[in-house]
């Protein structure tokens, strides 16, 4: 390696940038005149600079996460926690930026919510489905997290659906007597904690407005609508696929909260999600840790109420 490729470690982003430019350029010379000799040696010393560049580009990040983790304390899930519960290990590079400031991240903790990072790949690139994240927490706790009606085994949902990738704050709230409530009423609720909570004293993002407008235009004929026929209306709704996590990324979240910090993060209580077929809302329930149960119900009593965004 010749003295270009000495790099200076005090050089900023952009002089890093620059020389890479030169050397881009001769190399892309070299290969326009057919000299590959030379070309293999400036493809050897451009991949420093591309090294560099990378970490350089990755320490905003890296503080981000940091400052992140000292928010929320024990309520973060980063890419560690990952590796440790599900053995996918994350490539700094390819570890999504947080999109949450950290005036979102002091109200949440306040709120109670945690913070976690979701993949939808095994570290072999096969897709993580509720069965594969079953079978990791079979591997490290010897017994399954997932007990599925048999109605549902062949569900699109269980089988083929993976967690939303990106970073997700995530609200459980408990009770402990059962509460005769509506998916509809649910779904106001998670409206008002969103204003009342959330974002309290705050303008609220564009697409939740947006999502909150369209409940109001279709509330009318939700509620002249039959149960089955109006949980499906209310599960295509923009608020609850905002707000409501799938079944795939509640299992996900319980088995790597469970795995990493040895804490169930649901209590004894079952609770709607958003995902319907044919009028039924699919309910979950964790009677172990963290063992879960899915069926179908077209409105019954429920114990809890999970909600989650990643914006």
């Amino acid at each position: 390696m010749n003295e270009t490729s000495e790099i200076n470690l005090d050089e900023s982003y952009d002089e890093l940038s620059d020389e890479l430019s030169v050397l881009k350029e001769s190399f892309v010379l070299a290969l326009d005149e057919g000299d590959m000799q030379k070309a293999a040696g400036l493809k050897e010393e451009i991949e420093p600079y591309l090294s560099l560049m990378q970490e350089e580009l990755g320490m905003p990040l890296e503080k981000e996460r940091e400052e992140a983790q000292e928010v929320m304390k024990g309520d973060y899930l980063g890419p560690e926690a990952i590796e440790k519960a599900l053995g996918v290990r994350i490539e700094r590079k390819n570890i999504p930026k947080i999109p949450f400031s950290k005036e979102d991240l002091e109200i949440a903790k306040k709120c109670g919510q945690f913070l976690i990072l979701r993949v939808d790949k095994e570290a072999d690139g096969e897709p993580l489905t509720m069965p594969q994240i079953s079978w990791r927490y079979k591997e490290r706790k010897g017994r399954s997290a997932l007990h599925i009606h048999e109605a549902f085994h062949d569900s699109n949902f269980v089988n083929k659906e993976t967690p939303s990738v990106g970073w997700a704050l995530v609200t459980v709230v408990g009770r402990e007597e059962p509460i005769d409530i509506s998916f509809q009423e649910e779904t106001e609720l998670l409206i008002d904690h969103l204003q009342s909570n959330i974002f309290k004293g705050r303008k609220l993002p564009e697409v939740y407005e947006e999502a909150i407008q369209e409940y109001e235009e279709m509330k009318s004929e939700i509620e002249r609508a039959n149960v089955p026929h109006s949980n499906y209306l209310l599960s295509r709704l923009k608020i609850n696929n905002l707000l409501r996590p799938k079944p795939v990324d509640i299992l996900y979240d319980a088995v790597v909260s469970s795995i990493v910090r040895g804490k169930r993060i649901y209590g004894e209580w079952g609770f709607r999600t958003g995902e319907a077929s044919q009028g039924e809302i699919m309910a979950m329930g964790f009677f172990e840790n963290p063992e879960m149960k899915i069926g179908g119900v077209h409105d019954e009593n429920v114990y809890g109420l999970t909600y989650s965004r990643r914006i």
